[in-house]
């Protein structure tokens, strides 16, 4: 049975998961390679660390996403595979969830890139990279959607837009 958010978070405190990446780089990944493309080479570090959450406590895991959109896996050269690694980001935090009282957060990050006037991405790009971003997530099972680390607040208001117009869009497929 799934459990409904919002009333769990009415109801009780959820104690969320801590910094994923920190985590992979502690336990052997390099601290300059994108963390999200783990899901697929290394899967099992991965859910070794959503496994220790769980058993730590954590109600909330979120996913090993925070730097899969196409800007950042771009310059990783991974951006072939941005749907595959948001999927199975939430796949892995899915399953270490399997049996728990626990949610999925689909994490997004900031681009790593500037928008105009300040640098070259006008806003309507920057929505469609978010969109692209959670609409995978979303199609891979998340329960809700974390926003990390954002510097920018019209970046954030763009992540914002993208999420719930990808959201409108699920909604609209699955009826």
């Amino acid at each position: 049975m799934k459990k409904d958010f919002r009333k769990a978070l009415a109801e009780e405190v959820l104690l969320a998961d801590g910094a994923i990446g920190t985590l992979l780089v502690s336990r052997g990944a390099s601290p300059d390679q994108a963390k999200s493309p783990l899901n697929l080479s290394d899967p099992e570090s991965v859910r070794e660390v959503h496994d220790d959450y769980v058993a730590a406590g954590a109600k909330i895991l979120t996913t090993n996403t925070w730097d899969a959109n196409r800007v950042k896996l771009t310059s990783h050269e991974w951006a072939d595979s941005l749907d595959r690694i948001n999927r199975e980001g939430a796949r892995l935090a899915r399953e270490a969830a399997a049996g728990e009282p626990v949610f999925v957060a689909g994490s997004l990050g900031p681009l790593g890139a500037l928008v105009k006037p300040y640098g070259s991405l006008q806003l309507s790009q920057v929505r469609e990279i978010f969109e692209e971003q959670a609409r995978s997530l979303l199609e891979g099972g998340v329960d809700l959607i974390l926003l990390e680390t954002f510097g920018s607040l019209l970046e954030a208001a763009e992540a914002v837009r993208a999420v719930r117009t990808a959201r409108r869009r699920s909604r609209a497929r699955d009826r």
